[in-house]
């Protein structure tokens, strides 16, 4: 009975490992641009403040989530050079493009009602 007990505890164990998310994208945003009816507004991204906005994207048994932005879910798609991470409600997207350093560059654009905001940032690698 031990033995069945044990070989159970190892296999919820190592079913619960396999469902864990994996982080895809981690981005530091640069730049921030909103966009309304009669306003836009430009800002360079500083301190605390790049922290606070980064982009996270990350994997779990379910497929790819906006982890940074309420654990939306992201379709992928691959367009030439570009990586794309899209919301499939319409609320926004992610846009990847590998540096020729082995970094990436990214555009992550969202929707708030009439309103858009857009981040470009940067990040290191890239882990589908």
């Amino acid at each position: 009975m031990r033995k069945i007990m044990t070989a159970l505890f190892i296999l919820i164990a190592v079913a619960g490992c396999s469902f864990a998310e994996k982080i895809v994208f981690e981005g530091t945003p640069q730049y921030r641009c909103s966009t309304s009816f009669d306003k836009d507004v430009r800002d360079k991204i500083v301190g605390e403040d790049q922290i606070n906005y980064k982009v996270l994207i990350t994997k779990d048994e379910n497929g790819y989530l906006w982890s940074s932005r309420e654990k939306r879910s992201l379709n992928h798609n691959l367009s030439g050079i570009y990586q794309y991470f899209v919301n499939p409600q319409g609320s926004g997207y992610i846009k990847l493009v590998k540096n020729e350093d082995g970094s990436y560059s990214y555009m992550e654009h969202m929707t708030s009602g009439l309103q858009t905001i857009t981040y470009w940032g940067n990040g290191n690698k890239l882990d589908l």
